[in-house]
């Protein structure tokens, strides 16, 4: 229960923030698209995730108190900035806002993908991690980190080149290694990143 809680901590956390970076986007055509406002809030939750696991791995703080209290600390900002928003304004602002045109395939794209996103959850959660360069460094720098409590070298890499890799998405990763101590969710945000660059190839298209 108290590990389903801080699992449930750590995933949310940025979540209120990026929804209201999603609500408060404009366009210059009128509302952005769902699709548009759905990648807006996955770009705000990963970089606010990415920026909570530097800042506490540079400090030597990247352990489960320091890590809640951020997490908490941006949900509450997040919740304030949401609760602050003007019913009113937004009424006012849409009913000056041309809405983006109807497409009647963004319904069936949308089920489509929260199905298979929906799969591979189950597929992350339920097998472990066998690929090489995970096994090599990926999971080995982000345990190293883990054991440290900041953003130490792996040693066996110092003076290599996959030494300096940047290394910003193991930090988001790291995130979700925490709570469990293990790689069981390790490589969740993955389908953060599949998701927008999905949806960023469906805006372009």
């Amino acid at each position: 229960m108290e590990r389903g809680l801080l699992c449930l901590v750590l995933l949310a956390g940025p979540a209120p923030l990026a929804l209201f970076a999603a609500r408060s986007a404009r366009s210059g055509t009128g509302e952005p698209a769902p699709a548009l406002r759905m990648l807006i809030a996955l770009v705000v939750y990963l970089s606010l995730q990415a920026s909570v696991g530097v800042l506490l791995g540079a400090l030597w703080l990247l352990g489960l108190p320091a890590l809640v209290a951020a997490e908490l600390a941006l949900a509450g900002a997040g919740a304030a900035l949401l609760g602050f928003a003007s019913p009113s304004a937004e009424r006012e602002r849409g009913r000056n806002t041309p809405s983006p045109a109807y497409d009647a395939a963004t319904p069936l794209i949308a089920a489509a993908a929260a199905g298979s996103l929906a799969v591979l959850a189950g597929l992350v959660v339920t097998r472990p991690v066998t690929d090489y360069d995970s096994l090599l460094y990926h999971l080995p720098t982000m345990a190293n980190w883990v054991q440290h409590g900041g953003l130490l070298p792996y040693e066996q890499f110092r003076l290599e080149q996959i030494g300096v890799y940047p290394y910003t998405w193991e930090v988001v990763c790291s995130i979700f290694f925490l709570p469990l101590r293990d790689d069981t969710l390790v490589t969740l945000p993955n389908l953060a990143a599949w998701a927008a660059f999905g949806l960023a190839s469906y805006r372009l298209g």
